[in-house]
C-alpha cells in the first residue's frame, strides 16, 4: 500500500472543519464550546457523541469511539483510509502526491520500486553462487550460515567487476 506523506495528511485534515463534514452526515447540537449528537457507531438514547471544533476530533463516551475527520468518514462510510484520503483531497483541493496515482495496468511507482528491489536482490544473491563469489560464500559458512539462511534472506555479494 502507498504511503502518504504526513504533511499531505496534515494539509487535508487543515482544510477540513470536522463540524462541518460530521453534521453532513448526522445531525449535531451546539454544546458550549463543543457539538454533541446521538452516536452513529451504537444504539444510545441520549447523545454522548461529542465533536470538538478546536481541536478538530470527535468522541463517544458510550462506545469510546474516537478520532478525527479521516476516521470518521472511514468508520461512518466503511471505506478504505486511502479512499477517504482521495475523497477529501478532492473535497478540499489538495493534490495527492503521484506516487498514490496507478496506471492503466494498476502498476504504480511503489510497485515499480519493488520490482527494482526484487532484481537487484536476485542478482546479487545469483553472484554469491558464482564463480566470483565464492570467497564470500566461504566468509558466510565461516560465520555458520547455512544455505537455508542465506536463500532465506536473498544474500548476495556485489563483485568488484565493472
Amino acid at each position: 500500500m502507498a504511503r502518504i506523506p504526513e504533511n499531505v495528511l496534515n494539509e487535508i485534515q487543515d482544510r477540513c472543519d470536522i463540524v462541518e463534514i460530521i453534521s453532513s452526515y448526522i445531525p449535531l447540537k451546539p454544546a458550549g464550546r463543543n457539538f454533541k449528537a446521538i452516536c452513529p457507531f451504537h444504539h444510545e438514547k441520549t447523545p454522548s457523541f461529542i465533536v470538538s471544533p478546536e481541536k478538530q476530533i470527535f468522541h463517544c463516551f458510550g462506545c469510546n469511539a474516537g478520532g478525527n475527520v479521516f476516521h470518521f468518514i472511514k468508520e461512518y462510510e466503511k471505506m478504505e483510509f486511502i479512499e477517504v484520503v482521495k475523497m477529501l483531497a478532492e473535497k478540499t483541493g489538495v493534490r495527492l502526491p503521484t506516487l498514490l496515482e496507478r496506471d492503466s495496468e494498476g502498476e504504480g511507482f511503489i510497485n515499480a520500486l519493488y520490482s527494482a528491489n526484487d532484481f537487484a536482490a536476485n542478482f546479487y544473491s545469483t553472484q554469491l553462487y558464482s564463480e566470483g563469489g565464492k570467497q564470500a560464500l566461504e566468509y558466510l559458512k565461516k560465520r555458520g550460515i547455512n544455505t537455508q539462511t542465506q536463500k532465506r534472506f536473498r544474500l548476495g555479494v556485489a563483485l568488484n567487476l565493472w
